[in-house]
């Protein structure tokens, strides 16, 4: 393989690299709003379940 290839596949792997960081850094934020979100769900579901109780 010529030096131009393999600088060639080296910055083609680069970018493939770059570009697999950014869609993982994209399903870590996705994950983390899903976890903020599930949180939410099961708070507000303790609190119907304490009101559930409370109510006559």
């Amino acid at each position: 393989m010529s030096v131009v290839s393999l600088l060639l596949s080296a910055g083609e792997d680069t970018l493939e690299l770059h570009s697999m960081d950014l869609e993982m850094e994209t399903l870590r934020k996705q994950i983390r709003d899903l976890q903020v979100k599930l949180a939410q769900l099961r708070q507000q579901k303790a609190a119907r379940i304490v009101m559930d109780r409370h109510s006559p």
